[in-house]
């Protein structure tokens, strides 16, 4: 089983499969070579994990990995990408 679709920008890597329960899962990956303190990569983790834990249910697994870029970023800007990541990988 590997993780068929991709999508990719500055700030972060989705991948997605169909999943083998009835709800979506997510998995979101901070290292520390993208965000150095433990304190801010807890912040984008909540961060994400609130925002994609209201997107439709597609009976899906996604794994969200993320870049030294979302430091750069602020919160409307990673918001709008998960968004686009959703619509692009979700339907």
């Amino acid at each position: 089983m590997g993780f068929k679709r991709i999508y990719s920008t500055p700030r972060f890597l989705l991948k997605s499969e169909d999943g083998s329960g009835e709800v979506n899962r997510f998995a979101v990956i901070i290292s520390t070579n993208a965000v150095k303190k433990s304190v801010r990569r807890h912040f984008w983790r909540r961060q994400i994990t609130e925002h994609v834990k209201h997107w439709p249910n597609f009976k899906k697994d996604f794994l969200i990995i993320v870049s030294p870029g979302i430091e750069n970023a602020n919160k409307k800007i990673v918001w709008s990408e998960l968004e686009k990541a959703r619509i692009a990988l979700g339907e």
